[in-house]
């Protein structure tokens, strides 16, 4: 097949290599067909996340292969085609993320391109598969003494994917392949859905000014119940997208989470949340860490905190400049400015 494609016309040979490149996979659509192809995510892929945080998500069995992966061992000559049409498309990384029955995460890679270290945009769309079964816990609202199950959940994936590469977990006689980047956009899709681009802005950043969901107050009450009722109001993608962003804030603004914030300080760009392809709300990583303070009322404590926070920036600053991401050219935590 190599030795086949370098001897047709480039112009032809260039159209093959941008639709190989450009190939999507098509993603999962009914949970019977596909729960077989689906495994646990290993226990052992734990970092930093919750220890079983693992336990909810639902892996696929085969390992996922990019789309230009032959082209790029075949031949030097085809390598070096393959990269200069993948510069000139700008290509666009593409994961399928299911929430089925409110409780389990099903990541699908549909567009994978090429073998990547650092990846200018990655577009994961968030769907909604299933309602749960009736007075069944989901653990998206409540937690004892942290976030809740599936935001610990979400958080694995995050850093999984970001220190692992594609695959989320090790691989005997692989080594991971960890990658960086640059513009993550979260895009909560549902399928016919209509809305008010103001309203779901306000709704989803918690503006005062938002107008009152009296169904999403009806779903959330619901949910603090021991055994929730069935209720004739499905969940909405835009409750959910206003459920997950106050935890990716969490992550990436609180600095005494820095242990938690490192995957995304030092291996992201910018954070985008969307819905069906619009965007909400923007957090640009390199403003947040040029931004960053850390405030306690106890003195002692702060002055205890702020050299290890001092030796974290220096570390993250350092990891972004040597990856690619923009580092920002003045500090808070650097200057000692704000840290009381």
């Amino acid at each position: 097949m190599a030795c086949l494609l370098t001897t047709i016309p480039p112009e032809l040979r260039d159209d093959i290599i941008e639709r190989v490149l450009l190939y999507e996979r098509p993603a999962p659509s009914d949970i019977s067909s596909e729960h077989p192809n689906r495994e646990h995510a290993p226990a052992e892929a734990i970092l930093n996340a919750k220890k079983g945080s693992a336990s909810r998500v639902r892996l696929e069995r085969s390992t996922p292969t990019c789309n230009a992966a032959g082209l790029v061992c075949a031949s030097h000559q085809l390598a070096s085609e393959t990269r200069a049409v993948a510069n000139r498309l700008k290509l666009v990384y593409k994961l399928d993320l299911l929430l089925v029955h409110e409780t389990w995460l099903w990541p699908t890679w549909t567009c994978l391109p090429l073998p990547a270290d650092r990846i200018e945009h990655m577009h994961v769309t968030i769907r909604l598969l299933a309602r749960p079964p009736a007075q069944h816990k989901v653990g998206l609202l409540s937690s004892y003494r942290g976030p809740p199950a599936l935001m610990w959940a979400l958080y694995f994936l995050l850093e999984s994917g970001l220190t692992r590469g594609f695959a989320f977990r090790d691989q005997p006689g692989r080594p991971s392949r960890p990658i960086c980047v640059q513009n993550l956009t979260l895009d909560f899709v549902e399928r016919g859905y209509k809305f008010d681009p103001i309203q779901i802005r306000a709704f989803i950043t918690r503006d005062p000014t938002a107008r009152v969901d009296h169904a999403y107050d009806a779903w959330v009450l619901n949910q603090y119940r021991p055994r929730p009722l069935p209720t004739a109001e499905p969940m909405r993608i835009h409750w959910f997208a206003r459920i997950v962003r106050p935890y990716i804030d969490l992550v990436v603004r609180d600095p005494w989470n820095y242990k938690w914030s490192a995957v995304v300080h030092q291996r992201v760009g910018s954070v985008v949340i969307a819905i069906c392809g619009q965007t909400m709300y923007t957090l640009d990583v390199a403003d947040v860490l040029a931004t960053l303070r850390a405030k306690h009322h106890f003195t002692d404590v702060l002055e205890g905190f702020l050299p290890m926070l001092r030796a974290y920036m220096v570390e993250t600053l350092a990891l972004r400049a040597k990856r690619g991401l923009p580092v920002p050219a003045t500090t808070r935590v650097l200057d000692g400015v704000g840290n009381t």
